[in-house]
């Protein structure tokens, strides 16, 4: 998955995080089809999982800081003498960069029937 790759967790784990703590970021589709993950979502995602990992923010309440981080200036205030702040420009770049190196680099997963392997192309009836 591209996004996993660009985000630099397995594919595993981002299914994880889509499935259980980020439901609502992605749109209802339908089984089987391909997920298609906007760049505003990886963005978000990225900025969730440096919460998490730096801060150990559980990973539902990073996911919700950081869309309002996405939203606002990329500031989020600490009660009345603090913020933590985010340089959103260099973060956009950097996702971006890694998203379409991504892109570069993961092969597009094959659907439907694998082909056949030594039959003939004729069918039963010839």
């Amino acid at each position: 998955m591209t996004a996993a790759r660009a985000l630099r967790v397995s594919t595993r784990e981002l299914d994880n995080i889509l499935g259980r703590e980020a439901v609502d970021l992605l749109q209802p589709g339908e089984r089987g089809r391909v997920r298609q993950i906007t760049e505003r979502v990886v963005e978000q995602l990225a900025v969730a999982l440096l919460l998490h990992r730096e801060l150990g923010t559980p990973m539902r309440r990073s996911i919700a800081l950081a869309g309002r981080m996405l939203t606002g200036d990329g500031a989020l205030p600490l009660g009345a003498w603090g913020s933590i702040r985010l340089d959103m420009a260099r973060m956009r770049r950097e996702v971006a960069a890694e998203m379409q190196s991504a892109l570069e680099e993961t092969p597009r997963p094959r659907r439907g029937r694998p082909p056949t392997a030594g039959k003939d192309k004729r069918g039963a009836f010839g």
